[in-house]
């Protein structure tokens, strides 16, 4: 295996372009960043919670803080369904808000800052999560007057789909 192309890399590499779409193109910033929170939720945490719920108290046994590691093979290890329930639906929901419109991104955004914050002492893993932080915060400064279904929308009530139709998704 390459020693180059590892987690760290592969994690970095995706919140800098993160960080480019978020100066440059920030509405597919937000679509990505949205996207991402809902996969996260739905696909991954929610396929750990059906086939080992046990797999979170492992992700934090070697948690960077001691209240980290207590929290999660104490606290945690005593309840681990629950726990991924609340996790799941509070990525799906930060997922939705930041796919939204208005205030509601802004919330989403906010909640996103809060999490990448927060998971970042869980783990040697989670120590780029700061990074997910700075381009949400970046987000923040704009103002997203459609949802992802508006402009999804938008496009099939056209007609006929046009390369230029499709540039509106990612302006």
């Amino acid at each position: 295996m390459n020693p180059l192309i590892n987690p760290y890399t592969v994690v970095s590499a995706f919140i800098l372009i993160l960080l480019a779409l978020a100066i440059f193109k920030p509405q597919a910033a937000r679509i990505v960043s949205g996207v991402f929170f809902l996969v996260m939720g739905l696909g991954v945490n929610l396929a750990v919670l059906l086939i080992d719920p046990a797999l979170f108290v492992a992700a934090g046994e070697n948690a960077l803080l001691p209240v980290y590691r207590w929290f999660f093979t104490q606290v945690l290890a005593s309840a681990p369904v629950p726990f991924a329930i609340l996790l799941i639906l509070f990525e799906t929901v930060v997922g939705v808000l930041i796919l939204s419109k208005g205030r509601w991104v802004k919330l989403g955004l906010a909640g996103g800052i809060a999490f990448s914050l927060w998971i970042t002492f869980a783990g040697t893993m989670m120590l780029t999560s700061p990074g997910f932080a700075i381009v949400f915060g970046l987000l923040l400064r704009h103002t997203f007057d459609r949802s992802l279904l508006d402009m999804i929308g938008s496009v099939f009530r056209r007609g006929p789909v046009k390369i230029n139709s499709l540039k509106s998704l990612t302006e």
